[in-house]
This record gives C-alpha cells, sequence and structure tokens, in this order.
C-alpha cells in the first residue's frame, strides 16, 4: 500500500489497452486510450489498498502526447 507506479505505453501498430476493475479513476469512468502507431500515453498509478476484499488503485492517465 502507497507504492507509486508509472507505465508508459508506445503504440507500435494498432493496440487496445484494458484495465481490470482495480483502478479508479477521478472521473469514475476508464479513459480512451488512443489506438494509432505511434501514439503514447502515461499511466500512474498508486496502490490504495491490497487484501483479501480486492485491490484499489488509484490512477491517472496523460493520452496521446504524439
Amino acid at each position: 500500500e502507497g507504492d507509486s507506479h508509472t507505465v508508459r505505453i508506445e503504440n507500435v501498430g494498432v493496440s487496445t489497452v484494458g484495465f481490470s476493475t482495480a483502478f479508479k479513476f477521478p472521473s469514475g469512468g476508464t479513459p480512451s486510450l488512443p489506438t494509432a502507431s505511434g501514439s503514447f500515453s502515461l499511466i500512474s498509478f498508486t496502490v490504495h489498498k491490497v487484501g483479501a476484499a480486492g485491490t484499489i488503485l488509484f490512477t491517472g492517465v496523460s493520452v496521446n502526447f504524439s
């Protein structure tokens, strides 16, 4: 709990990214990441809670830096 992580995605060809229900976004909904080749996105998350009842990850996304 409390650990922070960052994932950088560079699309090569066409790709689709899906999120598990553990990822919680400020808007309450999952953002649409770009799928075009050459797109860059950055996903940052902090582990809020881990346990038998489930994992909760507080998440932010910056999309399409290209």
